[in-house]
């Protein structure tokens, strides 16, 4: 079931990926925003999945040795 359209700052980038829901739509970080700079650091695996958009904005970062997967599954896909 599809929930609410959600907005992950870095404050809650963590506890978000370790319970990767589907969403309606995703928002990561806020546009020309300064310090919200969310990162997929070393050892760190993320996914995000949602029906609709999912907008990675500036600051966004996955190191080198981070692990990120973003999903927009789309109204055609029933494969969730």
């Amino acid at each position: 079931m599809k929930t609410k359209i959600t907005r992950i700052y870095p404050t809650t980038f963590n506890a978000f990926a370790a319970n990767p829901k589907v969403r309606k739509e995703i928002y990561v970080g806020d546009l020309n925003c300064n310090g919200c700079s969310v990162l997929v650091s070393y050892g760190m695996n993320a996914s995000l999945r949602a029906s609709d958009l999912i907008e990675l904005n500036d600051g966004f970062e996955v190191d080198t040795n981070g692990e990120f997967f973003a999903d927009v599954i789309g109204g055609c896909d029933e494969g969730y």
